[in-house]
């Protein structure tokens, strides 16, 4: 008997909604970590989470009560793809900052870590992400 071979290309596709407050950047992270366990670029993603979801509690209307989605797609060839939706009206947009500001760096890190990254207006609220 002959059988056909095939190679699976499912993606394993993880989402959550956070409501808009400070405390859920610790259920964030969480959430992404634990999708990840023994990923090698786990600690990556995490802070790249962390750096979009704390955009979109503090510059967003997702901190009025809304919140915002994350979703987190993993390939078999473990390619990661990380994304935050959020009710926000305006882009995020690179800063330049001293080094003693506290903010203003978010995106750069998100730059430097992901192999892409990335913002769109959608309708109702802006989406930003990264594939590692």
């Amino acid at each position: 008997m002959n059988a056909a071979i095939t190679t699976s290309t499912v993606i394993q596709r993880h989402t959550a909604h956070f409501p808009g407050h400070p405390a859920a950047l610790t259920e964030v992270r969480a959430f992404v970590a634990s999708q990840l366990q023994h990923h090698p670029r786990a600690a990556d993603v995490v802070l790249a989470a962390s750096e979009y979801a704390t955009n979109a509690v503090l510059y967003s209307r997702a901190g009025q009560g809304p919140g915002f989605d994350v979703l987190l797609e993993i390939a078999p060839d473990s390619t990661v793809r990380l994304e935050v939706h959020d009710p926000g009206s305006a882009m995020p947009s690179h800063t330049d900052s001293r080094p003693v500001e506290e903010r203003g760096r978010g995106i750069d890190i998100v730059t430097t870590l992901a192999h892409t990254s990335g913002h769109d207006d959608l309708h109702g609220g802006r989406r930003a992400g990264g594939i590692s």
